[in-house]
């Protein structure tokens, strides 16, 4: 009876310790949606280049997540009937929800004569809230040193935003100098390169042979071989021509010793997703392995991209015949979607997956 009557003293002690300690709070998760071009259309290009380089400076600071350009655009088109319907400013909260985002990055911009003016906005997800706004001033032919200080305005005022659960931002000085010295192409390079990604999904040749214009311009511009690679490789099926671009970004991001960030990782992804469309499982989870554990060393286990990945891994062991495995990388992809606060379309197709594998 005594045994009994401390064992449920212990289990209850447990239970309220467990109550009482907080839960470890998560990484922020942000949300780029793109910036509105309110002036002549000659300019909308600005608009992909803005919120891809945006995206890109985000995703080399450790103290945030970012949905990345491409889970956005498959929310958007997996979800477009509920999206249907709504206005613009609805669209972008729910998408921002389906996607696990905290606070979302946006504005607009307005280009005139050589001067541009962009609105950088700050809102919060879940109260639909404008936290911040900014009127940020700069030329074209410095429209790198705009993005800059966008990015900047935007990471200090996310400083300032309390979410309940979601770690507080502090960026440190060294990851602001990291924004500054991050490489940059020519101009000329990038207007070719961001008119590339407007045409990215609906007119993908075209949007190749912006890509290859922007290379022959600056060969060493990493996101202009990227993206080329994945369009010539997921969109064309030029799959030899694919892998020339993102084995030369591999060799200039291994020169720069860059092998240990977020950019190489998402290049290991690339390279890892063209051999899949090719039919090479082999080297396909080769590479996603390698993806995987560069993602491990830099403690980001519990991102959106992070849960992608370990769905695209699933993807191979089951084509492979080892369903074991896909199930678990399966349930391990839900779970990490669950953690990442993420609720869209393929948070239910991971665990659809695991369960029909019995996991």
């Amino acid at each position: 009876m005594k045994k009994l009557f401390f064992y449920r003293i212990f289990i209850l002690s447990l239970l309220l310790m467990s109550l009482s300690t907080p839960a470890i709070a998560r990484t922020m998760n942000i949300l780029v949606y793109p910036f509105e071009n309110t002036g002549d259309k000659q300019y909308s290009w600005i608009s992909a280049g803005m919120t891809e380089t945006v995206i890109n400076d985000l995703m080399g600071i450790r103290e945030v997540s970012v949905i990345s350009n491409a889970d956005r655009r498959k929310i958007m088109e997996e979800t477009k009937f509920i999206l249907s319907g709504l206005v613009a400013e609805e669209t972008m909260l729910k998408v921002g929800k389906f996607a696990g985002a905290n606070v979302i990055f946006t504005g607009s911009y307005l280009v005139s004569e050589n001067s541009i003016r962009v609105i950088a906005r700050l809102i919060n997800v879940e109260t639909g809230k404008v936290e911040s706004s900014a009127k940020l001033d700069g030329t074209l032919e410095k429209i790198f040193d705009l993005q800059d200080k966008v990015v900047l305005t935007l990471l200090s005022e996310t400083g300032r935003v309390s979410i309940r659960d979601v770690k507080r931002v502090r960026i440190a000085e060294a990851d602001k100098k990291k924004i500054a010295e991050k490489p940059r192409p020519r101009t000329t390079a990038y207007e070719l390169y961001a008119k590339g990604l407007e045409l990215r999904d609906t007119n993908p040749k075209e949007a190749l042979a912006y890509f290859k214009t922007a290379l022959d311009i600056d060969k060493n511009y990493v996101s202009a071989l990227i993206e080329a690679g994945f369009t010539a490789g997921s969109t064309l099926n030029l799959f030899d021509e694919a892998l020339s671009y993102l084995n030369r970004a591999d060799k200039i991001l291994k020169s720069r010793k860059a092998v240990k960030t977020i950019d190489y990782a998402e290049l290991m992804k690339n390279i890892g997703n063209v051999h899949n469309y090719k039919g090479d499982r082999d080297s396909a989870l080769r590479y996603y392995t390698d993806s995987q554990q560069i993602l491990d060393r830099l403690g980001l286990q519990n991102t959106v991209g992070y849960a992608g990945l370990l769905f695209g891994m699933g993807i191979i062991y089951e084509k492979r015949g080892e369903r074991g495995m896909a199930g678990r990388y399966y349930r391990s992809s839900y779970d990490t979607y669950v953690r990442a606060g993420y609720i869209g379309p393929d948070r239910d197709h991971a665990l659809s997956n695991a369960q029909r594998l019995g996991y």
